[in-house]
């Protein structure tokens, strides 16, 4: 299963371009500049149900006595759905167990859309009107209206510019980021809902297009929900960031919104850096929840609640790593990862190239 999965993922070039709409709901707006500042693989489908069943050993489509779910077909290339995003993180935590030369997460809200438009700049990939869009996707006209009860089966359609299929349509995918309204909102401790794209089989075409954003509860779902993955191979060429000085884009970036997120052209966040990708994969590999959270209570005097409200220990991981802001943040969680699990290899060469 693993090596069929991998090779189902699709190379996404490091870039710019402008997120967002100003045709669409008061959420897409602003359009503003994103920056893309490492490369990363996005997989060409959404999670398909013989996937789901082999990294998990479960049918969430299905109910407790075995009978399917409302409006749901079974079948290894229909999408997994009923899919929480606390189960998409479970998922994701299994596969970074299974496979030693990458790891796993959901795209970024940016990551998504970058991928999606794939360097245009219309409503959709294909263009500005929906006339086109059932030969790329699943949506309301040619689902529901023609007689259709589910999701359909993935890469049914045409793909998109960059190779990847029904990212208009077909299901809600979930990605990482916290809902907090518009671009331009600033994050805020009482949002919990996170945000799903891509728009769904029984949803009108607006929901498809390339801007379009939902939210939902984490725990919720329904038969038109499942994810995507990112894979990113722990090599140089996915976390070397590149160059991209010379890359404009006729959009300008939101200053002061979602702090790291809206780098400028010229600047990469830490949490775009190698180290910071090298000390993720570390320790999601070699640390486990009772030897994180004694790291945090103790060296670094952060209590666990002032981070995240954690579903798993994935979810643990990503808190940790971006709490580190700046290099010298990032540099102390490099020594307190070592000083509490010192035979990691991978950490105690981050700890040594600090000198």
């Amino acid at each position: 299963m693993l090596d069929e999965l991998i090779a189902s993922f699709v190379p996404i070039p490091a870039g710019r371009f402008c997120m967002g709409s100003d045709q669409g709901r008061e959420n897409e707006q602003p359009i503003h500049a994103q920056t893309i500042a490492l490369p990363f693989t996005l997989c060409r489908h959404t999670v398909t149900q013989s996937v789901w069943r082999a990294v998990m050993d479960d049918e969430p489509w299905r109910r407790d006595d075995g009978a399917l779910r409302n409006n749901v077909e079974s079948g290894n290339d229909y999408p997994a759905t009923y899919i929480t995003y606390d189960d998409a993180v479970r998922c994701i935590e299994r596969l970074n167990d299974l496979d030693t030369n990458a790891y796993y997460r959901l795209p970024t809200e940016a990551e998504w859309e970058y991928a999606a438009r794939a360097n245009t700049t219309t409503a959709f990939s294909f263009g500005d009107v929906d006339a086109a869009l059932s030969k790329f996707g699943w949506y309301q006209r040619n689902t529901q209206q023609a007689g259709l009860t589910c999701a359909q089966p993935v890469g049914r359609k045409l793909p998109n510019p960059w190779g990847l299929h029904d990212m208009h349509g077909n299901i809600w995918e979930w990605v990482s980021d916290t809902y907090y309204g518009s671009h331009a909102a600033l994050p805020n401790q009482r949002s919990v809902e996170k945000v799903l794209r891509g728009g769904g089989w029984d949803y009108p075409s607006d929901g498809s297009r390339s801007a379009f954003r939902e939210s939902l509860l984490p725990s919720r779902t329904n038969h038109a929900i499942g994810f995507r993955l990112v894979r990113i191979p722990l090599s140089a060429e996915f976390s070397t960031p590149a160059d991209l000085s010379n890359v404009s884009v006729p959009c300008r970036e939101i200053d002061g919104a979602r702090s790291g997120r809206i780098p400028s052209p010229m600047t990469v966040p830490v949490r775009e850096t190698a180290q910071f990708r090298q000390i993720q994969s570390a320790l999601l590999s070699g640390f486990n929840f009772s030897t994180l959270t004694s790291m945090l209570r103790g060296e670094m005097g952060v209590r666990l609640e002032d981070i995240t409200i954690a579903q798993s220990f994935t979810e643990v991981v990503l808190a940790v790593v971006s709490w580190a802001e700046n290099t010298d943040q990032l540099e102390k969680l490099i020594g307190a990862a070592y000083r509490a699990n010192p035979t990691n290899r991978q950490i105690a060469a981050m700890y040594a190239d600090l000198g």
